[in-house]
């Protein structure tokens, strides 16, 4: 991710919470759950949080084996503020496949969804279940705003 899309992908969060708090940014289908800018914002902060804490910073990758899910866009908000990369594995390749991609990915954590957390990926995996479990104000710079 260059410096210009991080910045750009940070700031248009960043500005639709400030300008449009209370607007809706996201709907997830599969739950019904909504998020507002504001919302989806703090989120993505405490997410970044969590991944600051899990020593994720510039350029390092993060990888995601989940189905498609309104929390992974918290995430993907939040490796972008890091300035990292979000590396979306696909779930429907097999044990072998996915353990080749992430050999050969560099990812520095991995987070699974509740479905893809039995996968032996031969490494650690973090829950998207437990959620950021980070305070934003522990980001040890200041988000984009």
């Amino acid at each position: 991710m260059t410096p210009a899309m991080h910045s750009a992908t940070s700031n248009w969060l960043a500005t639709g919470a400030r300008f449009s708090p209370d607007r809706e940014a996201l709907y997830d289908v599969g739950t019904g759950r909504r998020w507002t800018y504001a919302q989806l914002y703090r989120e993505s902060l405490a997410w970044a949080a969590r991944l600051q804490a899990e020593q994720v910073g510039v350029g390092d990758r993060v990888a995601v084996l989940a189905l498609n899910r309104g929390e992974t866009f918290a995430l993907l908000f939040a490796v972008a503020e890091l300035g990292a990369v979000l590396f979306p594995m696909n779930w429907r390749l097999s044990t072998d496949e996915l353990r080749w991609q992430l050999d050969n990915s560099g990812a520095k954590v991995i987070f699974a969804d509740e479905t893809h957390l039995s996968v032996d990926l031969g490494r650690p995996v973090l829950s998207l279940e437990d959620g950021p479990e980070a305070d934003p104000a522990s980001l040890a710079h200041p988000p984009f705003t």
